[in-house]
């Protein structure tokens, strides 16, 4: 079940202000990481290439040793072949946690019409700003 974390996002950032001060009080790393995971997740459902490249680290890789370079090729190709079709993925199981400036979210379970997958990541905040994937694994 696709399940959007847009509220809890609204409602732990509106805390957050209220409780921390406009001025110097943002969202915590865990919903930074949370909100980019979930941004991926909207371009594998609408089969946006762009937004999922643009969602990992130009320093990724995983445990097959593939780098960033492959990615736009991977997943042009799962696009024109239909694997994000009817694509969910059950946002609501995912556990964040906290290590320095790294946040590994885990379990990410997909639904798609071709299998299920268990993935983990880990996401950095880099220089830009932006939280982008640097790790990604399929562990089932």
């Amino acid at each position: 079940m696709k399940v959007s974390i847009k509220p809890v996002l609204f409602l732990l950032l509106s805390s957050a202000l209220l409780l921390g001060g406009c001025a110097s009080f943002g969202p915590s790393a865990e919903a930074d990481a949370a909100e980019a995971l979930h941004q991926f997740h909207e371009a594998e459902i609408t089969g946006d290439v762009n937004g999922m490249v643009n969602a990992f680290s130009d320093t990724w890789s995983n445990s097959e040793g593939a780098t960033k370079s492959v990615l736009r090729g991977y997943f042009e190709g799962a696009v024109a072949q239909g694997s994000f079709r009817n694509l969910t993925v059950d946002e609501d199981r995912i556990k964040y946690a906290v290590n320095g400036n790294i946040v590994t979210a885990e379990p990410v379970i997909y639904n798609a019409a071709t299998a299920p997958a268990t993935f983990v990541y880990k996401l950095k905040l880099e220089s830009d700003g932006v939280w982008r994937i640097i790790r990604s694994d399929q562990i089932r």
